[in-house]
């Protein structure tokens, strides 16, 4: 009996000597670039693509920093106000540490298909439609509101942990909204006549395509299309 006893005290003599708990904060950006395609693009020069190059830049040299860091987790997407993400680059999605570090630094096998080479194709994305899309409907502040809490482009915050360490993820928010403006509206569910949503402005939308009629000329004629009921 006074063995065991003895036993049971130098368990937990032991076990009081573990070591602390280690816990880890890290934090990544993710960034997010939001056009909204209207006709302004066609009479100024290319300033918005102009823009987004720096801001690739900063997510390669300032967030991932090939050549420097290591498990990097940032993201990069474009998108427009109307459409789900067109062009992206997510490096948390690369799992393995040295897969993810050959991909960061573009070697191994990911020699022709690394960072260097997803930047190309995602400025390439960003130009073509830049190029190729307009978007000549209303600039709504519900739009972007409802794209923001409707779609997975925010980030929020996690952790790892295995019972003892725990590892924060944190991650920094960065959206680049690239716009001539907006029409703003108050909650529709505090006030009905100002909410000017996404329905609202669908509705506007076919009307002109029915018509063969402008936006402008829709609303001046037309002030039904204001109804929200």
């Amino acid at each position: 009996m006074k063995k065991l006893l003895i036993v049971c005290s130098v368990i937990a003599f032991l076990s009081s000597c573990g070591s602390e708990p280690q816990n880890k904060h890290l934090t990544y950006q993710n960034i997010v670039i939001i056009s909204d395609l209207s006709s302004r693009i066609d009479n100024k020069p290319p300033k918005d693509t102009v823009e987004i190059h720096k801001i690739i830049k900063y997510f390669k040299n300032e967030c991932v920093k090939p050549g420097e860091k290591i498990g990097d987790k940032s993201t990069i997407c474009f998108s427009t106000f109307s459409n789900k993400v067109i062009a992206t680059i997510d490096i948390g999605k690369v799992k393995n540490l040295g897969e993810k570090q050959q991909f960061i630094n573009s070697t191994g096998k990911y020699l022709n298909n690394g960072l260097s080479s997803q930047i190309d194709v995602f400025e390439q994305k960003v130009k073509s439609v830049y190029s190729n899309v307009r978007n000549k409907g209303l600039d709504l502040i519900s739009i972007l509101i409802e794209k923001i809490e409707n779609e997975p482009i925010v980030k929020k915050d996690t952790y790892l942990t295995d019972g003892i360490d725990t590892t924060y993820i944190n991650y920094d928010n960065h959206i680049y909204i690239f716009t001539d403006g907006y029409l703003e509206y108050q909650n529709k569910n505090t006030n009905n006549q100002f909410y000017f949503g996404s329905s609202e402005i669908d509705k506007v939308r076919q009307y002109c395509i029915a018509n063969r009629v402008n936006i402008t000329t829709a609303l001046d004629k037309n002030l039904h299309l204001f109804d929200t009921n």
